[in-house]
């Protein structure tokens, strides 16, 4: 995630950089004929956003790209709009404010059906900044001027767009922080980030006044917008097809892959939750998620190995040019950090299973907190078992005599 981020800031600097260079008089990148051959490639990358975020029922990425096609086609072809008599500069001002409000109308409601009342009813909200500001323009422009030109900030006055759009692009970042829904909070964040190559051509055009032609600019701005949304929902397709959705880490599928993959020197331990049924029974099916999910912060973290979920309560650890005694250290010392950390117990009643409501038994109160111990069977290969999938098959029988000889411990395969 946040190497994500770095490469994406990474993006977003560069129409700043190519900006600073010209201004400086560095102008050995030649900027003009990008924008007669990029200005149609951009269209259509934004269409692919909104083509895959449609693909992945996600109404939040195709209103995202919706906006910047339009707020791109307004910053190039500015002289259709200002016949409304709004002007450029007053146009730029606001779309500098409306945009970050709009992105946040955006990811603050909820996921909705396409063509649904409630996307439509959103479509409308998320527009409406936009159409407010417009308004506000035409019956008080006075009124519109002392808010764009308010500086409280002294030293921002070098920045030409309206500093009170910075707080919209703050009110958004506070709003990622809080954020809970991980299918759409990369993409969040990527949206958030592409706000500095929308600011970079926002500040060239007001700097610079309405008879600066932004095609070049707005292109090489508008392009890292494109490139940084467009690999976030690449990554959104990669997650869904290589992460568990449950606990954040790499799926069955990862580990078909990286076994198919694999050579030279490894192990592999299986690990199994232990009286995670008796559990999930006790607690609750929530509850189990959550100590599926409190394993998995756990055992991601293991020294020389990579974690998988395998299925149901069972994990999967591949340790790639490791010895014998490293891996099974490693595994031993992850067994014994877990069952040291306590699991804080959220369901405040304990559910009663279908066997005890017809045996009528009362079921003991939850505790506050619980331990929560695991079984690791570690095997590696050999003349009898030189495949990958023969050592996994090695590795859960070492699990199952784990469990057999009392569990909450670690058995390497003989």
């Amino acid at each position: 995630m946040v190497k994500t981020a770095f490469v994406h800031i990474l993006i977003s600097l560069v129409p700043l950089g190519i900006y600073l260079l010209h201004v400086s008089g560095f102008d050995f990148i030649p900027i003009d004929p990008i924008e007669k051959t990029f200005t149609i490639p951009v269209y259509l990358g934004f269409i692919l956003i909104g083509f895959l975020g449609w693909r992945l029922n996600q109404s939040r990425v195709l209103m995202v790209a919706s906006l910047m096609i339009a707020v791109y086609y307004t910053f190039l072809h500015t002289e259709l709009l200002v016949r409304t008599g709004i002007g450029t500069i007053r146009l730029r001002q606001i779309l500098c404010f409306a945009l970050p409000v709009s992105l946040l109308l955006v990811f603050m409601t909820r996921d909705a059906r396409f063509l649904s009342k409630q996307s439509l009813l959103r479509a409308t909200l998320v527009l409406s900044p936009i159409a407010v500001m417009c308004g506000w323009f035409m019956i008080s422009p006075a009124g519109f001027h002392r808010f764009a030109s308010w500086d409280p900030v002294p030293w921002g006055r070098a920045i030409k767009i309206p500093q009170l759009s910075v707080v919209a692009v703050f009110a958004l970042l506070l709003s990622f922080f809080r954020n809970t829904d991980r299918k759409i909070r990369g993409f969040m964040g990527a949206t958030i980030i592409s706000m500095i190559p929308f600011f970079t051509v926002a500040h060239i055009g007001l700097a610079h006044g309405p008879k600066r032609s932004l095609g070049a600019y707005t292109v090489i701005a508008f392009s890292a917008v494109c490139l940084i949304l467009l690999h976030a929902i690449i990554r959104m397709y990669w997650q869904r097809v290589y992460i568990d959705e449950l606990t954040d880490i790499p799926n069955r599928r990862a580990l078909d892959e990286c076994l198919a993959a694999i050579d030279g020197i490894y192990c592999l331990a299986m690990i199994d939750i232990d009286h995670f049924k008796k559990f999930n029974d006790m607690y609750g099916h929530d509850e189990g998620d959550n100590v599926l999910r409190f394993v998995a912060s756990v055992i991601e973290k293991i020294q020389g190995g990579k974690a998988y979920r395998y299925g149901g309560e069972e994990f999967c650890v591949v340790f790639e040019n490791t010895s014998v005694k490293d891996a099974f250290d490693a595994a031993d010392k992850t067994r014994r950090r877990l069952a040291e950390k306590k699991f804080h117990i959220r369901t405040r009643k304990a559910k009663k299973s279908s066997l005890e409501t017809k045996r009528k038994k009362k079921r003991a109160k939850p505790r506050s907190t619980a331990q929560v111990t695991i079984s690791v069977g570690i095997a590696c290969p050999d003349r009898n078992n030189p495949t990958p999938e023969k050592v996994l098959k090695l590795a859960d029988t070492a699990l199952y005599k784990a469990k057999r000889s009392g569990r909450n411990r670690v058995i390497m395969a003989e």
